[in-house]
């Protein structure tokens, strides 16, 4: 199924590439802060679990788990150093702590590794899940990255693990409730404050347990929210360190740009993990790179999925509910870190990777 809508003179683009996190924002977002997660269809909880009192400036009883066992999900109820990201332990294929963050990846790092995401419904007060809805975001979310299974399986010989079946495994699905509403579009000063409300949220979740449950190596977070928008997601950048070390994807129910406000689509789904691997937007209103380095990439490797998430058929830009028509294409493959892929793009260095699977450089670089 497909839903056409003339183009708009000033469309914004899909992706939010800036990623800051500063230690104060409002706390009354997470006064009434409440974490459900669902499991054997019962509600579990955990008590006890107390949110770090420098970011919040308020001390919560969430109710969390997902793994059968009572433990408080912050450090074990001990507070934990100020340049340690919630998502630290022991983990997967690394030996220690301090092996993982040499990577310098994030939490979600490799193409290639198992990756695990928590799906994070936030509950608002004007704007509350069901679970008809939840259900469509399920759906979504089975198209777009078996759409990156198959892709890259087919087209690169590579095996992209992620466990994020909520429907197979209910311990990864969660429901936080919020005091005020999320606007549909994001400006810069309110993404700062957004940043730093995901880190607190992660805070709640029981992230260690999950990973260690299902042996995985890396960890992202899908925050989902029950109205229009323009979705977006927080990557790692190599100089910020741990401030931008937990990865997410922000995705709204609908499309704020459908005149019907259709369902999200699974290419902006698909188009958004790829960001938490190191993918760069590859249409030239990103403006990080030079517009000669756009048109080159944009000629060169046409149709790839991080130029745009929809056609334009007729003169009205076309999305599709129940496919990805985009491709991933060799640059995208190369930032994203695909074994044995060269850099690709011919006539130009300016994408080629410090390390890839992340960003290089700072937030601060970026030109938000």
């Amino acid at each position: 199924m497909r839903e056409e809508r003339m183009i708009c003179g000033t469309k914004r683009n899909r992706s939010t590439c800036k990623r800051m996190r500063k230690i104060l924002f409002p706390a009354v977002l997470l006064a009434g802060l409440l974490v459900c997660g669902c499991s054997d269809g019962a509600q579990n909880s955990v008590t006890g679990v107390e949110t770090d009192n420098r970011v919040t400036g308020v001390e919560t009883e969430n109710t969390v788990n997902g793994t059968g066992t009572d433990e408080k999900t912050s450090d074990q109820g001990t507070e934990p150093e100020e340049d340690t990201p919630k998502t630290s332990l022991f983990l997967g294929k690394y030996d220690s702590f301090e092996a993982w963050m040499e990577r310098r990846q994030g939490s979600v790092g490799f193409i290639t590794d198992r990756t695990l995401l928590l799906s994070v419904y936030l509950e608002e007060p004007d704007y509350q899940w069901t679970e008809e809805d939840i259900q469509v975001t399920n759906r979504v979310k089975k198209i777009a990255y078996s759409f990156l299974e198959e892709e890259l399986r087919e087209k690169y010989d590579t095996q992209i693990q992620l466990i994020y079946d909520v429907e197979e495994h209910e311990d990864l699905l969660f429901h936080i409730k919020l005091e005020e509403n999320i606007p549909a579009y994001v400006t810069t000063e309110k993404e700062r404050e957004i940043d730093d409300l995901e880190d607190a949220w992660i805070a709640t979740l029981p992230v260690r347990e999950l990973m260690e449950k299902y042996q995985a190596d890396s960890v992202g977070f899908l925050f989902f929210l029950a109205h229009e928008g323009c979705s977006y997601s927080s990557m790692h950048f190599i100089d910020d360190g741990v401030k931008t070390w937990d990865e997410s994807c922000l995705l709204y129910l609908r499309d704020m740009y459908s005149k019907t406000l259709e369902y999200e689509t699974p290419a902006v789904y698909a188009h958004e993990l790829l960001h938490l691997y190191g993918a760069e937007d590859l249409y030239t209103e990103a403006d990080v790179f030079s517009k000669d380095t756009y048109e080159k990439a944009q000629k060169q490797f046409s149709g790839d999925l991080m130029i745009n998430t929809y056609d334009v058929i007729n003169g009205k830009y076309t999305i599709y509910s129940d496919s990805v028509k985009q491709i991933i294409t060799p640059l995208t493959a190369y930032l994203i870190g695909v074994p044995g892929v060269e850099y690709p793009l011919e006539g130009t260095t300016e994408l080629v990777k410090e390390e890839v699977g992340c960003f290089s450089g700072s937030t601060y670089d970026r030109p938000f």
